[in-house]
């Protein structure tokens, strides 16, 4: 191990160097910090039990955007990831992704491919823990939204049952009444002397579940 006159030292190994400044903390780039026997610290593994890390048979981490690939070396994989863990729970999330911005700038000046998406993984865009308490009543709200989606079947059902061939949609609604429930309950809001209300498009294959809960209301 040598000390560079910016005080931080280099580790010769088959990584090829890895770079640690005079704090302990490894520096930009360089892979994760590990024991001399590849174990992460105890004080890194005690903040990584916190948050446990759902991995798919074969010691492949469970992918959040749904892709699969075949992992070449799991350990490794496994002690990136418990680094990037051990960042967002000591660090936070801003030095976390300050530290992946500056890992993908490198890996483009080294020429390697970053993959590439459009599309983004089906999850909360914040943590759970900042968010905020629910401003409905779940168990009401879901026993209405459960009979407007059953007088939307049984609006699209009589009335092929009256003229045949007529056709309807009812799996567009069922699909989707999650979704307007929230919008009709919490963020659509109806004219009043102040503002003119919100114009709201309806796609028109929900239409029996809109005037299902019209229905409801008495409208």
């Amino acid at each position: 191990m040598a000390t560079s006159e910016s005080g931080a030292e280099r580790v010769s190994g088959d990584n090829g160097g890895v770079s640690v400044r005079g704090d302990g903390e490894p520096a930009v780039g360089s892979p994760p910090r590990v024991s001399a026997n590849g174990a992460l610290a105890a004080a890194e593994r005690a903040a990584l039990a916190a948050s446990p890390m759902t991995i798919v048979p074969g010691g492949q981490p469970e992918a959040a955007d749904g892709t699969a690939a075949v992992d070449a070396d799991p350990s490794e994989t496994r002690e990136w990831l418990d680094s990037l863990r051990y960042v967002v729970n000591s660090r936070g999330s801003d030095r976390a992704s300050y530290l992946l911005h500056a890992i993908e700038q490198e890996a483009y000046r080294l020429g390697v491919p970053i993959p590439f998406a459009t599309t983004t993984p089906y999850i909360n865009t914040i943590p759970a823990s900042e968010q905020p308490v629910y401003p409905g009543n779940h168990e009401l709200e879901t026993r209405i939204s459960n009979i407007i989606r059953w007088n939307a079947m049984a609006m699209v059902v009589r009335a092929n049952r009256k003229e045949e061939g007529i056709g309807g949609h009812i799996s567009s609604y069922a699909s989707s009444a999650t979704l307007y429930e929230v919008g009709f309950n919490h963020f659509f809001r109806g004219r009043t002397e102040d503002q003119p209300g919100d114009l709201v498009y309806i796609q028109g294959h929900t239409s029996p579940g809109i005037d299902a809960r019209a229905f409801l209301e008495g409208r």
